[in-house]
């Protein structure tokens, strides 16, 4: 019997946790995102694909393409170094089939799926609020700071989409709309760097329970 496409999911070696291609997206609901973080061996690099926010993308030093060239040179990435593409839940796998008709369902983790295993596992009676990334790196002792909140990442997206769409130029921003962009970009940071923690504890706990 062939592997589950849930099972596939959470299958990873720890050299592969530590090797692996981690994503987050931001952007609003039921629309293109707008932005992706991509770690890799430690280094972040930030895509944004919306082009109403080119200003911005400049002014942080941030790259601009469009997704579909992304999600080309992902999967030639992942096929030409045996590298594993990481998000956190189906998410990321539904946003590219979606938006560019690539399917990553093959070389795709799923980094819930990964930290549930984990935790049902090897932490059956700690307790945690529920299964989002915050809650699991709260629960190791690692959170996110404060002062980032939750559900506020669209809110910072649409002021400084707004106001550029009034004033053209990053320049003009007022500092609380320029906070909100360097808030946002550090906000999706903590994010793919903290999933990158969260699997490679994951995998080197479940590889111990086993040994």
């Amino acid at each position: 019997m062939g592997t589950s496409t849930k099972n596939r999911h959470t299958s990873i070696s720890i050299a592969d946790a530590e090797k692996a291609i981690y994503v987050d997206f931001e952007g609003f609901q039921d629309q293109p995102p707008s932005l992706l973080g991509i770690l890799v061996d430690g280094t972040l690099t930030q895509v944004v694909l919306d082009p109403r926010l080119t200003a911005a993308a400049a002014a942080k030093g941030c790259m601009t393409a469009a997704i579909s060239d992304v999600a080309a040179s992902l999967k030639r990435w992942c096929r030409d170094s045996g590298r594993k593409l990481v998000g956190y839940s189906q998410h990321e796998l539904r946003v590219f089939a979606e938006y560019t008709g690539v399917d990553f369902t093959a070389e795709y983790r799923d980094a819930r799926m990964i930290a549930k295993r984990w935790w049902n596992k090897c932490r059956p009676d700690a307790p945690r609020r529920d299964n989002g990334l915050k809650a699991f790196l709260e629960a190791i002792g690692r959170p996110h700071p404060a002062y980032f909140g939750e559900q506020k990442a669209t809110s910072r997206l649409r002021a400084v989409i707004d106001m550029l769409g009034n004033r053209r130029t990053y320049k003009s921003l007022t500092p609380i709309v320029k906070s909100k962009w360097q808030m946002l970009l550090k906000y999706n940071e903590q994010d793919c760097r903290g999933m990158q923690t969260l699997v490679t504890i994951s995998c080197a706990e479940l590889a111990s329970d086993r040994a």
